[in-house]
């Protein structure tokens, strides 16, 4: 099982990524804290794109996150045997952060 969960923030990856993780024995990696370095500094594109073929070059993994504009997403997509992409309305997410 390789599934990477995409949305915009506040859709429900996380909570969705930790319910899926409980139902299969699978943990969950979150993009964020895999990403952003101390300070907020996020890797270079090289170093990212290196990361996420160690990190998913496995056979069960679950990748939690969507980094927009930062993102390397392809490298994730190649691996996945399953997408699942929350859409969202943005307000609804807003209303769920608050």
């Amino acid at each position: 099982m390789r599934v990477v969960i995409v949305g915009p923030g506040g859709a429900g990856k996380s909570t969705f990524a930790k319910r899926l993780a409980a139902a299969t024995g699978t943990e969950p990696t979150e993009i964020d804290k895999l990403f952003w370095q101390g300070g907020l500094r996020p890797l270079s594109v090289e170093e990212w794109e290196a990361l996420q073929e160690a990190t998913f070059s496995g056979d069960a993994w679950i990748a939690d996150g969507d980094l927009g504009p930062y993102d390397s997403i392809h490298v994730r997509l190649r691996r996945a045997g399953t997408v699942v992409m929350l859409d969202v309305s943005l307000w609804r997410c807003g209303a769920y952060a608050n």
